[in-house]
């Protein structure tokens, strides 16, 4: 039936929209008195006198840890909490400035404030599934938790069966952990979510619409991704720490607790036959003097790094310090980044203004108790020995990490050979001096001391073993940065083609036809190699194609 005087297709673009900000509604409690006398007030008044700094509701089983995130949730789930116990939601146009797109599809839609996605599907036989929104905030706070909300949240997977028989499951599934891979990997969630729609509208086959709806829904949500991957049997939910400095500012890092990495990451039946198998005559001698036959040895790796380019006082907030985790008992060496599980990762500054002992304080627990209990293997009865073998990293940062002074002045001391700086000067090392790193640990232990080239006792000093031999030297700097620069130029100058000498202009060209990792070395005239560590050793492996 029409109606006289209205145009149909502004009155269906109204409609359209306001389907679209209904689903963008919050409901909130009205601002009424809150009664005194309840628990969840009174848990809440703690929190913001700051005379606790966690409280829980006991009803939904979430934490939080700021009054705020607490008010929001008494104020949309406990209208209980008012007094009267008469406060009705009132709807509040929520403040997202997302754009207004129409997604048409059948797939349960769960959106998240950052990331909201729009259902204005037609198909009145669609399931109906409540729209919820979940802020970064309230995830933050109970990390863990498994309220009513994480069960409505999961309903976007519990109806994947009903839509897509099995081997859509396991494409979807396949395509699922691609997208996370390349998301991993810097892609944007923008970017993939455009290829991903801009693929799948090309596909106009009725048989794959389901299965395109679901990629498209599912590469458009961060929320659903995350969503997924904790569902992975083998996720681990990293554990929120904090430390406080002497002027009571705290610090938030994280950790993942090192025993559950070896469970679902790392240890497999080769490991454990590699560990048991292993024999005294096949094992280094660092190995058998520390007596780390037939254990699972760890190797603990810290650096730092920046994940932007900030100039000024930025720079510190945006610098990072990860540690990460390897074995030693591997049939083959791991030689890519993702092959490392990350351990533990902080800010810079909270290490500045508390210590490193205590940010590794976790990790030196769970170390110490792997090292005396052993890691017991699921589902069977073997116990294997574990200890912590090795700490690599650049000069710099294992000095920190195990207490060393970490000047290369006149104060220095080589934690291997007990050397200073004026000997290394002088030359007059003696010929037979015995190395550190062989040792007895029990002499490691006792030379805790600044006349041994250790600032302070390391945090890793609890655990058995040699201060001095558990970090192996840094060759990839030692040797680039210091003996290569110093016979790199002698090298060049001697290179010569039919007979004449090379010149700089000349190796100037053939440098520029290297494939360089990052840019390429600077020359002097007089041959000196200018540039990092990484660009002078590839210059040296290349330089004999010239």
């Amino acid at each position: 039936m029409e109606t006289p005087g209205i145009d149909r297709q502004k009155l269906l673009e109204s409609f359209n929209k306001s389907k679209i900000l209904a689903s963008k509604i919050s409901f909130i409690q009205a601002p009424k008195p809150l009664r005194q006398d309840h628990s969840l007030v009174i848990a809440y008044n703690k929190l913001r006198n700051n005379v606790t700094s966690e409280e829980i509701c006991p009803i939904h089983k979430k934490k939080f840890r700021t009054y705020q995130n607490m008010f929001n949730h008494l104020r949309s789930d406990h209208p209980d909490v008012y007094v009267g116990n008469e406060a009705e939601p009132s709807p509040v146009l929520e403040s997202d400035n997302s754009p207004l797109n129409i997604m048409d599809t059948g797939i349960p839609v769960i959106e998240e404030d950052d990331n909201i996605e729009e259902d204005n599907s037609d198909d009145d036989d669609a399931p109906q599934i409540s729209i919820i929104t979940i802020s970064s905030d309230e995830e933050e706070d109970s990390p863990i938790d498994y309220s009513a909300h994480e069960i409505e949240a999961s309903s976007f997977f519990d109806n994947l069966p009903n839509v897509l028989n099995e081997d859509q499951l396991l494409l979807f599934d396949r395509f699922a952990k691609d997208l996370i891979r390349c998301a991993a990997n810097g892609t944007k969630i923008s970017d993939i979510a455009y290829m991903t729609e801009a693929n799948c509208r090309t596909n106009p086959n009725p048989e794959d619409k389901q299965m395109n709806d679901a990629k498209i829904q599912f590469a458009r949500s961060m929320y659903l991704q995350r969503k997924f991957i904790k569902r992975d049997s083998r996720f681990i939910e990293p554990t929120e720490r904090c430390v406080t400095s002497k002027d009571g500012i705290v610090f938030k890092y994280y950790y993942i607790p090192i025993g559950k990495i070896l469970i679902n990451f790392i240890v497999d039946q080769t490991i454990i036959n590699n560990v048991n198998n292993e024999k005294l005559e096949s094992v280094s001698p660092y190995v058998r003097a520390s007596g780390m036959v037939n254990t699972l040895r760890l190797i603990i790796y810290g650096d730092d790094f920046g994940f932007a380019n900030p100039i000024g006082v930025s720079r510190r907030n945006q610098k990072m310090f990860s540690v990460y985790l390897d074995i030693d008992n591997l049939a083959h060496y791991h030689t890519k980044v993702h092959d490392l599980p990350l351990v533990l990762i902080a800010n810079r500054m909270a290490i500045k203004e508390c210590s490193m002992d205590s940010v590794l304080a976790p990790l030196v627990e769970d170390l110490k108790s792997l090292e005396t209990k052993g890691l017991k293997i699921p589902n069977s009865d073997i116990i294997l020995n574990v200890r912590l073998g090795y700490i690599v990293g650049d000069n710099l940062g294992v000095a920190e990490l195990l207490g060393f002074k970490q000047t290369f002045g006149r104060y220095f001391i080589c934690r291997y050979c007990s050397a200073t700086d004026s000997d290394l000067k002088s030359g007059s090392l003696p010929p037979k001096r015995e190395l550190n790193i062989h040792k007895s640990i029990s002499y490691s232990e006792a030379s805790i001391q600044p006349d041994f080239g250790i600032l302070k006792t390391g945090a890793f000093s609890v655990l058995k073993c040699n201060m001095f031999g558990l970090a192996p030297p840094d060759f990839f700097h030692d040797v680039p940065e210091g003996i290569l620069t110093l016979i790199s130029p002698l090298i060049l100058s001697q290179i010569t083609t039919n007979g004449t000498k090379l010149k700089k202009g000349e190796l100037t060209n053939k440098i520029r036809k290297i494939k360089w990792v990052n840019y390429p070395v600077g020359i002097e005239t007089n041959f000196n190699i200018l540039g990092k560590a990484i660009q002078v050793r590839s210059l040296m492996i290349q330089k004999f194609l010239f």
